[in-house]
This record gives structure tokens, sequence and C-alpha cells, in this order.
């Protein structure tokens, strides 16, 4: 997980955002804060391979020539 401190994410009254497992933050952040930003980015990998694998059971199923 990459933290990047700056002034201008997230906007005013939000302490941090996570970006594709990269967490912008105004301030430093907490253990806690920085377990629960964690869990976000882990949840972004897990919805990527989920998706994928939803995808291509969908065409499996369906069989849906693609390459054409």
């Amino acid at each position: 997980m990459i933290c990047i401190k700056n002034n201008l994410t997230p906007f005013k009254g939000y302490k941090a955002i996570n970006l594709f497992g990269i967490v912008f933050t105004r301030e430093d952040l907490t253990d806690k804060e920085k377990n629960h930003e964690r869990i976000h980015s882990l949840q972004i990998v897990e919805s990527a391979i989920l998706g994928f694998y939803l995808f291509s059971s969908i065409v499996l199923i369906f069989n849906f020539d693609l390459l054409i």
C-alpha cells in the first residue's frame, strides 16, 4: 500500500481516500486507519479477481466468441 500525503486529495472533510491501492491522505494515519485502508486495498484486488472469473464463466456458459 502506497501512502501519499498532500493537501489536494482527499477533499476537505475527509482524512484519506484509497484509489486503486494508493492512499491519499491529508495527515498521518494511525495504525487502525492504515489497517482500514489496507482492507480496502485487498477488497479492490479481490473484486478484480472475482470479476475476471465471473466474466470468464459467462463467456464459457453462453459460448460468446469474443476473439472475432
